[in-house]
């Protein structure tokens, strides 16, 4: 009877485990179909054994271009329909459909951005108010870690097997972090593009490389792990989104003294919050430690920056943080920064940099309080200073060497012949970047 208890016990504590994978996993994996030109060879009697030996019995067959449906798939990024998938499988595609979590519907879907390296790409489709993808710790990820594959090879829902990680494989160009997860199980060769899960249900990585056996399933496949992809995506994302979001805030990494401080090894420090920010708004201050976001803990500065990469503008988000040692929470509402980045008014030219007044009429254009300070850069000369600086079109300069910028002649008056400082708004985030001026 204790025997028989026990087993019980087991297969309920394991259905449990499993279920939190299944549960996420069905709501942002999505099937892609593509299709392609191939050869053949076909017997245009081949409908019928006899009559096609009868009339011609040395027939070899005929040579024809036809379009072939490959599947593939991907996971929702983004809930106004961005899906990221695996390059390979959606390369040399004649047509792309995208089938998601419980529809039957085939949605037009079109190639916006490819990472050729890490074998990603990034679609969209035009639909809203999607489930996006949740996170997961790299670091979490050992040896004999027990993972799930969730892919929709079909169209008609989930398929999701079990695996264990054998290898780690460290790439010392990627200062020795972990460039894939392998591991091994029963992998279904369509799942490419899918979603590598721990048992918590956490995305840890995706599917882009499986080794079977023959026609079997049994062998072992890799998976570009979260971090990697959270930087390649965030990159593809700048380039190709066209609704970018005001957070508010600078963001800076956790060293020993403040893992300490804060008792805590993971979550990002709020450096500075700016005026009438949504952050602001919400009471999040300087100092503060960032948690979560809606309840998924946050790792580090990637994790944060790719989140906020991925939201959208009217987003309420749920931020946990910790002042001292008391932790608190807030709605974070999202809104617009940018819309068109000029107003149409001739730029000054300075150093490389054409820079633009906040007019109102700017200030209007693109979504933001009328009390933010700050110039517009509107073009970067190719092979400037400013270009190598790292300052792009649509950057709003706030700062130079630590100093206030709230009109074009600041800008003139602080900018030296020497190093600087310059810190600037963009697509949400506060970034401070290195003007050489001696090369």
């Amino acid at each position: 009877m204790l025997k028989k208890t026990f087993i019980l016990v087991f297969l309920a504590v394991s259905l449990f485990s499993t279920q939190k994978p299944i549960e996420n996993a069905s709501k942002v994996i999505v099937n892609i179909s593509t299709k392609y030109k191939a050869k053949t060879d076909q017997n245009p009697f081949s409908f019928n054994k006899y009559y096609g030996n009868f009339y011609n019995p040395k027939y070899t067959g005929i040579s024809l271009n036809e379009l072939k449906r490959k599947l593939g798939s991907g996971i929702v990024i983004r809930a106004n329909g961005y899906i990221l998938t695996a390059f390979h499988v959606i390369k040399d595609t004649k047509g792309l459909v995208v089938t998601l979590p419980g529809s039957e519907e085939e949605l037009v879907a079109k190639i916006v951005g490819i990472d050729y390296i890490n074998d990603l790409a990034i679609l969209k489709i035009e639909k809203e108010n999607l489930e996006s993808f949740f996170f997961g710790d790299e670091s979490d990820v050992k040896i004999g870690t027990e993972v799930f594959v969730a892919g929709n090879p079909y169209g008609n829902g989930l398929f999701i097997s079990k695996g264990i990680v054998s290898n780690l494989v460290r790439d010392n160009n990627l200062n020795g972090q972990v460039h894939f997860i392998q591991f091994n199980g029963t992998i279904h060769p369509a799942t490419s593009g899918g979603a590598l899960l721990d048992s918590k249900g956490n995305f840890i990585g995706m599917i882009n490389g499986q080794f079977t056996k023959e026609a079997g399933l049994n062998g072992f496949a890799i998976a570009t792990p979260v971090k990697i992809m959270r930087k390649s995506v965030i990159k593809l994302l700048e380039k190709v989104i066209k609704e970018p979001v005001w957070f508010g805030i600078s963001i800076g990494a956790l060293d020993k003294t403040l893992k300490e401080y804060y008792n805590r090894n993971k979550g990002v420090v709020v450096v500075s919050v700016e005026e009438n920010s949504p952050a602001s708004k919400a009471g999040i201050q300087s100092g503060d430690l960032i948690i979560s976001v809606d309840d998924v803990g946050v790792d580090d500065v990637a994790d944060m920056n790719y989140r906020i990469a991925t939201m959208r503008p009217g987003d309420a988000k749920l931020i946990e943080y910790q002042r001292g040692v008391e932790t608190y929470e807030a709605i974070v509402t999202l809104v617009k920064p940018f819309g068109t980045i000029s107003d149409g008014t001739p730029g000054v030219v300075l150093n490389g940099l054409t820079l633009e007044p906040l007019t109102r009429k700017l200030r209007r254009n693109l979504g933001i309080d009328s009390d933010f300070k700050g110039v517009v850069i509107t073009a970067v000369s190719d092979g400037s200073t400013a270009k190598k600086a790292g300052l792009k079109k649509g950057d709003i300069i706030i700062r130079i060497d630590g100093r206030e910028v709230k009109t074009i002649d600041n800008v003139k008056t602080l900018m030296l012949p020497q190093n600087q400082r310059f810190t600037v708004f963009r697509k949400g985030i506060v970034k401070n970047l290195l003007w050489i001026k001696n090369e």
